[in-house]
């Protein structure tokens, strides 16, 4: 533990009595579902009377089953993609508590949210968390922030209910509640406390970006992804999935992505389009160099393999529906078999994902944050590929992992220009 990660070192040594638990069976165990997950912190959560008590026993939470997950896997107990399914889930887990403390911090002054349906019945408006990115591809890694957009149900107002005190109620109408139901979501998340923080929330990829509204009802973003929404922004839904919300508000929201995503037909240029975003990502974001390299952005890098992905679901998804997969190896899987990849490019793109995967892992282990870059240093290099398990011979260590990560980078690149960029 010690070892690798200073990230994981510091939980431990502000917490020594996690000691306890790491000695425990629940730490041995390298899988949990997230119901047990969202059971664990439900118990912890009887002890929390307070806001603020509430706001550090998620947090300790968050950091020990991090250490739970971090421990099987530097252990080698996980095996690949586990992982990031395990820190996908307690996101989940974490975002799913975080809606629950704010909704009930709002009930005093604001009571419910109510709308109307088609049969003039008024009920609770529903309101759901949107994972995209890697939380939605239940990819996500150490050190990740979460990609995510807020969708309401309908128009309506706020009405007071058992808990509102009558002195203090403030009707206001959804989208006035909900836009401050997600401000309060956020900041259950974000506010730095003796415990530290729980995720970083970025909620850029809500419609119209920072210009448009914190929340959208669901007929607005159907209108807006129908009307106005860019190639990117339909190419970004591919990953989206509901983490947190009803099951019948869930359903629609699939549903309506899916009908965004891969029913529309297809529009002119699209594959030039996606390309000329990804040469800009590279030139823009990557700027690798000879004593640097970008395994997310840079040349063959992990955008590459997402960008194929994602433009051949585009493409065969409307009438292929084993297709429409938010996990970029489970969308890959699913175009070998319906022999879109063939067997070659597949084991190219599949097995480079995975190891640019796992060292994105190791990276953001070690530096203790999020991290991409990969620094051509030899004293640099010889560390890290030590890390990575690399042997000292017949073979300098730092060596073989660059004519690795070399070639990988660059038969994933030449994949890549062939599938999405011949003729561009």
């Amino acid at each position: 533990l010690f070892g690798t990660s200073q990230f994981l070192s510091r939980i431990f040594i502000q917490h020594p009595e996690i000691l306890d638990s790491l000695v425990s069976r629940s730490y041995a165990v390298a899988s949990k579902s997230r119901q047990a997950m969202e059971k664990d912190l439900s118990e912890l959560m009887k002890t929390a009377s307070h806001y603020e008590d509430k706001l550090d026993v998620l947090r300790r939470f968050r950091n020990e089953e991090m250490l739970r997950i971090a421990l099987n896997d530097i252990y080698g107990h996980t095996p690949q993609g586990e992982g990031t399914l395990q820190l996908s889930q307690l996101a989940d887990t974490c975002l799913q508590k975080a809606y629950r403390i704010a909704r009930e911090e709002l009930i005093p002054r604001f009571g419910l949210p109510f709308c109307t349906d088609e049969k003039g019945e008024k009920h609770e408006a529903a309101f759901a968390i949107v994972g995209m990115g890697k939380l939605g591809g239940s990819e996500l890694n150490y050190h990740s922030d979460l990609d995510i957009i807020f969708i309401y149900e309908g128009e309506g107002q706020t009405y007071p209910v058992e808990g509102t005190e009558p002195d203090r109620f403030r009707q206001q109408g959804n989208p006035e509640y909900f836009s401050r139901l997600a401000q309060r979501i956020i900041s259950v998340l974000t506010l730095m406390t003796r415990e530290g923080y729980v995720y970083q929330i970025d909620t850029r990829l809500r419609p119209s970006g920072n210009q448009g509204p914190l929340v959208t009802s669901l007929s607005a973003y159907e209108r807006y992804h129908q009307s106005s929404a860019q190639v990117w922004e339909r190419q970004a839904l591919t990953k989206a999935r509901v983490v947190v919300g009803p099951e019948t508000l869930a359903r629609r929201i699939g549903e309506l992505t899916e009908q965004i995503v891969y029913e529309r037909p297809v529009p002119e240029g699209m594959r030039e389009e996606i390309c000329r975003l990804r040469n800009r990502m590279e030139s823009e974001i990557a700027r690798e160099g000879v004593d640097h390299f970008n395994i997310k952005t840079g040349r063959g890098g992990m955008v590459d393999v997402e960008f194929v992905a994602q433009y051949l679901q585009l493409l065969h998804g409307g009438s292929i529906r084993s297709l429409r997969q938010t996990n970029t190896l489970k969308a890959l899987e699913a175009l070998n078999r319906e022999h879109l990849l063939n067997e070659t490019d597949f084991d190219v793109l599949t097995n480079g994902y995975k190891f640019l995967r796992r060292l994105e892992n190791k990276l953001r282990l070690v530096h203790d944050q999020s991290i991409n870059e990969l620094s051509n240093e030899r004293g640099y290099l010889v560390k890290l590929a030590r890390r990575l398990g690399y042997p000292e011979r017949p073979k300098r260590p730092d060596e073989v992992f660059l004519a690795e990560y070399q070639n990988v980078t660059g038969t994933i690149r030449e994949v890549f220009s062939r599938v999405m960029c011949d003729g561009v």
